[in-house]
């Protein structure tokens, strides 16, 4: 699916994006340079476990840009709940905005926001100090290109979501995708299903799917 979409700047530069998402496990998000025209930024959506009344995802974020990086203050995602969702917990990232989490009187959520923002965290956050990080977490929101570095060009975080019953017949695919960066901003309209994705075990001797 193409969809157009505008950095956000004073001349709006248009572009185009392509989007695809795996049964509520793969978020792709391309945004179009005319000097690099097979660069995009890539965000992945992994749920990898099912809660009583949500789901556990690990969200990916790559880089794919020959020439163009994501400088410090760092980008911002955020989407758009379809029902009543909440974010119980992220670790790796930090939501920007509670909302309105007044019908919780105990174990109130991270983040009851109908249109949540997710920041990276640095090295240095508390959250990180105290072991809240995952593999690839907290590079202060800054990824390099895929060609200045493998490593520093991806970033991740993991978030537990509610409100959403247990099994992926009640889930359902949030709306109105944004990446900000310091440099401007991607949109894309609604998301469509594709295969699910697949992991390789470290020792290669084991494969698993995201649900």
């Amino acid at each position: 699916m193409i969809v157009k979409m505008y950095w956000n700047r004073a001349n709006f530069l248009q572009c185009l994006l392509s989007l695809a998402i795996s049964s509520l496990s793969f978020h792709q998000i391309n945004g179009y340079d005319w000097r690099d025209p097979l660069g995009n930024i890539t965000i992945r959506w992994d749920i990898i476990s099912p809660t009583p009344d949500g789901y556990v995802a690990v969200v990916n974020i790559t880089n794919y840009q020959k020439y163009r990086k994501v400088d410090a203050p760092g980008w911002k995602l955020s989407w758009r709940w379809a029902h009543k969702e909440i974010i119980w917990t992220t670790i790796g990232a930090r939501v920007a905005d509670q909302g309105n989490c007044r019908r919780f009187k105990k174990n109130v959520p991270t983040s009851c926001a109908k249109a949540p923002t997710i920041l990276d965290l640095t090295a240095d956050d508390d959250e990180v100090t105290q072991n809240q990080k995952i593999d690839g977490c907290c590079k202060g929101g800054v990824l390099l290109s895929r060609v200045q570095s493998y490593h520093n060009s991806t970033t991740a975080f993991q978030i537990a979501v509610g409100g959403e019953g247990s099994s992926n017949i009640t889930w359902r695919l949030p709306t109105n995708y944004t990446f900000r960066t310091p440099h401007g901003a991607y949109s894309c309209s609604r998301a469509r299903v594709v295969p699910n994705t697949r992991f390789i075990s470290a020792d290669r001797r084991r494969i698993t799917q995201a649900m």
